[in-house]
């Protein structure tokens, strides 16, 4: 949620990077919801209420988020990652595939916006709002 417009978004508080872990889990009980990738935040939200969205990268379902409570998993299609999921952790690309568009691991690129957004129409208000009428 760092790009792609969000930032015009007034309900949207983007802290990735700028609060201190701290911070960050301090706010997760007082956060509307919680969406990011697997991370220690993210991790650390697994059995509060909150509801949270997840992108998978070398995890699957089944090794970590299938306990977590009002969690959404979202992760590539094998047919486009036949790595995922690897159960590895990266710290550079030399076990991984880098997807050259994004720069980023291509399990992660494989999610795309739509798959998002498909999920948080779930959680918007009602079906009136200007979000899913789709003006927005």
């Amino acid at each position: 949620l760092l790009e792609q417009g969000w930032e015009n978004e007034v309900r949207v508080h983007r802290k990735s990077g700028k609060w201190t872990i701290r911070q960050s889990l301090a706010f997760l009980e007082q956060a509307d919801m919680v969406i990011g990738p697997e991370t220690g935040v993210l991790n650390a939200a697994a059995y509060l209420d909150v509801p949270k969205i997840i992108t998978l990268s070398h995890s699957s379902v089944e090794n970590l988020t299938r306990d977590w409570k009002n969690c959404i998993s979202l992760f590539p299609d094998t047919k486009d990652v036949p790595c995922y999921s690897c159960h590895r952790l990266h710290y550079s690309f030399e076990h991984c595939w880098k997807d050259e568009v994004t720069g980023t691991a291509m399990c992660q690129s494989k999610i795309s916006a739509d798959m998002m957004w498909e999920v948080l129409l779930n959680y918007l208000p009602d079906e009136n709002s200007v979000y899913r009428s789709g003006t927005k």
